[in-house]
């Protein structure tokens, strides 16, 4: 079926132009993320990038502490993972992700956990926490 989140319109004026103003859009939403007590978000929904991005508890820059942050120990169905999506080895390193942003660069690490959109279960899934 046709799942429908509910998504607010955020305008930004980016540049003037001959007395013109152009603006970009941003479009967020709320998802949920973990169990049994799901970690609200409020996320933007950004069709340029394949993953999940949210800040995590061991982040500690001003940026993050601004914001509500992920608790991996908090989720009973979180788990370490590669980016291929396997499970991360105790005996092994964990793959890292780095995205530069126009505004600025994030790095962290692959988590799979429950993600919830409108109240249903997307799909148990990666995300990446910085």
């Amino acid at each position: 079926g046709t799942l429908t989140v509910k998504l607010t319109r955020e305008k930004m004026p980016l540049q003037k132009r001959n007395g013109r103003v152009f603006h970009k859009s941003a479009y967020h939403g709320e998802i949920s993320i973990g169990s049994p007590e799901p970690q609200r978000f409020r996320v933007v929904f950004d069709t340029g990038s394949g993953h999940l991005i949210v800040p995590s508890v061991m982040c500690k820059n001003e940026t993050c502490q601004m914001h509500r942050r992920y608790k991996r120990r908090k989720s009973l169905t979180a788990y370490d993972i590669n980016v291929d999506g396997s499970p991360v080895s105790p005996k092994d390193g964990r793959d890292q992700l780095s995205v530069t942003f126009g505004t600025g660069e994030i790095v962290g690490v692959f988590v799979h956990d429950r993600v919830c959109l409108a109240g249903k279960v997307a799909r148990q899934g990666a995300l990446a926490n910085s």
